[in-house]
């Protein structure tokens, strides 16, 4: 379970206590420019056991802790609770239903899908504590050869990010003057900075202001532009498999309609169809690009694949808490490396003096 945030967006990814680490959810806060709101994914696995109320029962008490902000909480999924009457929030007289019908009334929660997302049945949740969230909610025909329908939703928020109009200063190190540096830094006795500070702390200290007197004087400061918060261009497909895209969409509005078996038959045969023909593109295509033994264009498609804006904003410890700050993202990272290292010495095979071998 994941959620994608576009760039543009300030997100930071919310702690879920390691006691419900068994729950499969996931929750981000999301900035604009004058606004915050708390964006929860849950999914629950079908099922009316005992065990499965234990598990609804750790959703919902996981939710709540969630749910206890002043933030506009929204909350998508997939709860698989198909006899759930949206239109009057009234639900069968059993233990699951109950909590989560409970839960959803105790906080206000508006449910803005209200057409089937699975055969008949509303399994798909996108509810909110404000009914004014949405401007507009669709059902769509499913991705691939998914047996859920897509969800397609417009809100009411702006998507401009706090930072879109900001500016970055940073050095140029580029066009620096690295003559001048040189014979800044051959004048400096190094002996005496050093012996000056007794700890390694002070000799850092010290060594990183020289540094950072150097590029203050000889490297150029550049400024950014501002984050236009463009879209990016995806994939143009040929027309073929843009007729097979539309004609998918007509047989799942057919299925959708009829209900009859054969629709639903003919409607897998074309999503089948789609995925094989888009894959077999993609596979064409970069054979295409290999048979030029272009190594230009090579590199650019390579890196295109790997780069990406996405800026990791968390990680997460050994005990489950999430973590931002840049000093304890360090810290997790030495003490991953700590634990991989001890490990190499204790697997690592112990190897004979080739010396003592020749003896």
């Amino acid at each position: 379970m994941a959620i994608f945030v576009k760039s543009v967006i300030r997100s930071a990814v919310v702690d879920i206590q390691v006691e419900f680490n068994h729950i499969e959810i996931v929750c981000v806060d999301l900035t604009f420019a004058c606004f915050t709101c708390r964006l929860i994914c849950i999914y629950r696995k079908p099922g009316f056991s005992e065990l499965d109320a234990e598990y609804i029962s750790d959703c919902i008490r996981c939710l709540k802790k969630l749910c206890a902000t002043e933030k506009l909480v929204i909350i998508t999924g997939d709860c698989n609770l198909p006899d759930i009457d949206w239109s009057c929030y009234h639900a069968p007289n059993s233990a699951i239903y109950n909590m989560f019908i409970d839960f959803v009334n105790n906080f206000g929660f508006h449910q803005y899908v209200n057409q089937p997302t699975r055969n008949e049945n509303i399994l798909d949740i996108v509810m909110a504590t404000s009914d004014t969230f949405l401007e507009d909610l669709s059902v769509s025909v499913p991705l691939g050869t998914s047996d859920h329908n897509t969800v397609i939703f417009k809100t009411n928020i702006s998507a401009c990010s706090v930072d879109q109009e900001t500016s970055v200063s940073y050095y140029d190190f580029a066009k620096g003057d690295y003559e001048s540096v040189n014979e800044y830094l051959s004048a400096i006795d190094w002996d005496v900075v050093f012996s000056a500070n007794i700890t390694v702390q002070g000799c850092w200290d010290a060594f990183t202001c020289i540094i950072n007197d150097v590029c203050e004087r000889f490297i150029p400061v550049r400024v950014s532009k501002p984050v236009t918060g463009r879209v990016r261009k995806g994939v143009h497909y040929p027309h073929y498999i843009k007729r097979m895209l539309k004609r998918k969409a007509i047989v799942w509005k057919c299925w959708r309609l009829s209900k009859s078996p054969d629709d639903k038959q003919a409607y897998r045969t074309i999503a089948d169809d789609c995925k094989r023909a888009i894959s077999k593109f993609h596979a064409a295509r970069e054979l295409a690009l290999i048979r030029k033994n272009n190594l230009g264009n090579f590199y650019k498609f390579v890196n295109s694949k790997t780069q990406t804006n996405i800026t990791p904003t968390a990680l997460k410890t050994s005990t489950g808490a999430v973590v931002t700050d840049p000093d304890e993202k360090a810290e997790v990272f030495n003490n991953f490396l700590a634990v991989f290292l001890q490990l190499i010495m204790v697997f690592a095979p112990v190897l004979q003096n080739r010396s003592e071998v020749m003896v």
